[in-house]
């Protein structure tokens, strides 16, 4: 015991020069990428490079552009930047300036320690520049130039730490970290392919589900209408090949979840005029991301013009000029001739998509974006096999078939081993074919740090798997920063994934959120990849590969915390499947009961199996409300058909009375039966009335042959059914439909015609006498005379 206390302080000794000689090279630049970073960095995404909008007491600052996009030999550098006053007092002689290291950043790891304040700036070019008087409430755009001398390196290429800070005024030192890419004028390159997908899924809108007739084709207006998010989307034209990833929803949507049961040319006709295109915007402020897309999109980035307006985030309308560039219509345009329905909208978007640029591809997900990872989860809820199913069973229409045949399953969390095992036998089951799957790399590579030769894998069970980059991935929907902000973090991530392996031949795939991309940003995006001299844009192949590196999928799939885009939590549970179930089953019965009613289980079917989209992650409260409205509406409906309550007065010992049965429903049903029942003796009849068949919004009337046994008010119980023994009518009667007075002849008439012949005789004996004493009376008279 008492000689092993050196050893062990040996022991501590050693792994502490060890740590501190790790240290050192990576300050020095030195370390490997791989190993200079902790095992917690090389899967930890939520701490990569992260330069945004700086808040600082009363001022906020980021930048708008970087040119040129690569610094090279000869060529200087331009930054603008933003300077915001959210203060009630003028910000007056403040000074910026930017300062440019000469220390490489060469690996992500070290980006990440440079964004986190644990790098030194090192020796450095600078520029510096006065900041006009910006008023409160305003702003002001500032111009930072660097000479070619100040940035005459040695290197091939290089990732430098640019740092942006504001002096003077009073105020603390506001301070921006950023990225400058750099490349000798000489260097060649072995260009890296890297695939843009921009997945293209519906809002989380429950009235896009909920809503009939206007109310419901203003929400599909606001989702995929003129100057909808959506269309200035798919209607951009970024300039490099971009694969859009659809969810045949938004251009095939499934009928309303209308009460009544409209038939689809009803549904047309009926709907009210179109009014004119709502704003895109549904709450009508702007995000970072979305206000910095007018000075940091490829068109403004050459102007650094002083901006004080008075509002220091560009807004929303810049987006939609760079729509409008590519042949879109921006939101303050009005359609020349508005759609009528929801079927025109998603006509006219699909027309829209077939005359899409050559270098665009279109690939689908399953209808309504299931939540695949929660549908093949271990942990999944009762039910969620069979919801799996019907959705990888429904083929594309034939409309979305002359767009694409591409269907790949992209799961917005990593899938572990028997996840895929179970998503791969479901796909196999409905489709016939093995998934290609959209997963991020950190799946597949256990960390986004290594070195990956291609985006393409295969599993051993021959599942053709297509990796994406997070670190990338990030800048195609993180809010917290500028376009320009972007596209820097971009280059700079790339370059560092390329210098892993400069010399091979690579590819990547840069994957967008659910979340739709800002037209400025996936523009900033695709500018910045075709500047990159280290980066080739290509097409993503999504066909099976059995060339493809083989990976081995761990039985535990990595923590969703550690993926981009971000994963909530899914937001359906087994209630929601069991309601939905039950619903269905409702549905079912209705369908042999109304005419040609073969479309309504598949049409309502689409809609309740979305409760178990992927857009309704970390909104369990949404998809609670779509089941529950579900439900009702759908219970509602065997009680359209019923029995009109009325009151009979039946003077007879026996005959037909007449019952008329209506149909709120809109379209027409069949075999209709109605089966009366009288609460008491008085009434009895002699046969049920035949089945019959009523048109929609209609009704009908049977005859009931019946008998009065006895006087009275009789209550009548009326039970209507359909095929199968449906039942139908209202569910929450609190009293009969029928009441029937009950006047038998047999008791009542020989009474009735007895006191009427009695008062006859009266009359006439009182006639008769007061005629005779008149007589008398009269001859008195006379005979006095």
């Amino acid at each position: 015991m008492i000689g092993s206390g050196p050893q062990m302080t040996r022991s501590a000794t050693t792994h502490a020069l060890v740590a501190a000689l790790v240290c050192l090279l990576a300050l020095l630049g030195l370390a490997p990428a791989v190993s200079a970073a902790p095992p917690s960095l090389r899967s930890n995404v939520s701490a990569l490079p992260r330069p945004g909008i700086v808040t600082n007491g009363d001022v906020r600052m980021w930048m708008t552009s970087g040119a040129p996009a690569t610094a090279t030999t000869g060529s200087g550098t331009t930054v603008s930047v933003i300077v915001e006053n959210t203060g009630d007092t003028p910000i007056d002689g403040a000074t910026l300036r930017a300062r440019v290291g000469t220390r490489p950043l060469d690996s992500l790891a070290a980006q990440q320690r440079w964004e986190e304040g644990k790098l030194p700036l090192g020796a450095s070019a600078s520029a510096d520049a006065d900041v006009p008087t910006i008023p409160p409430g305003t702003s002001e755009t500032v111009k930072l130039s660097l000479t070619s001398s100040e940035l005459d390196l040695s290197y091939t290429m290089a990732t430098l730490p640019l740092r942006i800070e504001l002096r003077g005024a009073g105020r603390p030192t506001t301070r921006l970290h950023s990225f400058v890419s750099w490349a000798a004028k000489d260097a060649t390159f072995t260009r890296m392919s890297a695939s843009v997908v921009v997945p293209v899924t519906l809002p989380n809108d429950p009235k896009l589900l909920t809503a009939t007739g206007e109310e419901r084709l203003e929400a599909w207006r606001k989702a995929i209408g003129p100057g909808s998010t959506i269309e200035r989307l798919i209607t951009s034209d970024p300039g490099v090949p971009v694969t859009w990833l659809i969810d045949p929803t938004v251009l095939d949507p499934a009928a309303a979840q209308d009460g009544t049961l409209p038939t689809a040319e009803q549904e047309t006709t009926e709907a009210s005029p179109a009014s004119p295109s709502a704003s895109p915007t549904s709450d009508g402020t702007s995000s970072p991301s979305e206000s910095a897309s007018g000075s940091a999109s490829p068109s403004s980035e050459g102007s650094t013009e002083s901006n004080s307006s008075g509002t220091s985030e560009p807004s929303e309308s810049s987006e939609s000029t760079d729509s409008a560039d590519s042949g879109s219509t921006s939101p303050g345009t009005q359609p020349s001739e508005a759609a009528a329905s929801v079927d025109e909208l998603a006509a006219n978007l699909r027309a829209k998509l077939a005359e899409r640029p050559g270098n665009q591809s279109i690939a689908f997900t399953p209808y309504g974006d299931p939540d695949l990872s929660a549908l093949t989860s271990a942990r999944r809820p009762a039910g969620s096999q069979k919801i799996l199913e019907r959705s990888l069973s429904r083929p594309l229409s034939s409309e979305l078939s002359e767009l694409s045949e591409t269907v790949v399953a992209a799961p917005v969390a990593p899938l572990d081993a028997g996840s895929t095992a179970r998503l791969t036998a479901a796909w196999q089951k409905t489709r016939g074919s093995r998934p290609v799957v959209l997963t991020p790399n950190v799946s597949l590579d256990r960390t986004d740090v290594a070195a990956v030769t291609s985006a393409t894998r295969r599993t051993t069970n021959q599942v053709t798997m297509v990796g994406y980059n997070a670190p990338l991935s990030r800048t195609l929907n993180d809010a917290s920063v500028s376009n320009a902000e972007a596209a820097a973090s971009l280059r700079a991530s790339s370059l560092a994934i390329y210098q892993q392996q400069p010399t091979a031949e690579r590819s990547l795939v840069i994957m967008g959120g659910r979340e739709t991309v800002p037209v400025g940003r996936l523009k900033a995006i695709a500018s910045a990849l075709e500047q990159a001299p280290w980066v080739q844009p290509a097409a993503l192949s999504t066909e099976e590969s059995t060339s493809a590196p083989v990976v081995d999928l761990t039985p535990q799939a990595p923590p969703s915390e550690t993926v981009w885009p971000r994963v909530a939590a899914p937001a359906f549970d087994a209630g929601d499947i069991t309601t939905a179930d039950k619903t269905i089953a409702t549905l079912t019965k209705m369908a042999e009961i109304v005419v040609d009613g073969d479309d309504i289980v598949p049409a309502w079917t689409r809609n309740l199996d979305q409760v178990t989209s992927t857009r309704w992650r970390g909104d369990p409260a949404d998809v609670d409300g779509l089941v529950e409205h579900a439900s009702s509406t759908v219970s509602a409906i065997p009680q359209q058909i019923a029995v009109v309550p009325s009151r009979v007065n039946f003077f007879s010992d026996s005959g037909p009375i007449s019952v008329t049965v209506k149909n709120g429903l809109a379209r027409a049903v069949h075999g209709i039966e109605v089966n009366l029942t009288p609460r008491t003796y008085a009434v009895r009849f002699r046969s049920q009335p035949d089945a019959v068949d009523i048109p929609g919004k209609g009704q009908t009337s049977v005859r009931v042959p019946t008998v009065a046994q006895a006087a009275g008010r009789v209550s009548v119980d009326a039970k209507v059914t359909g095929p199968g023994d449906v039942r139908l009518g209202e569910s929450d009667k609190h009293g009969a439909e029928i009441e029937i007075n009950a006047r038998p002849t047999g008791t009542w008439i020989f009474w009735v015609l007895g006191i009427v012949a009695l008062l006859v005789f009266c009359y006439g004996l009182v006639r008769n006498r007061q005629k005779g004493t008149r007589r008398r009376d009269e001859l008195a008279r006379d005979i006095q005379l």
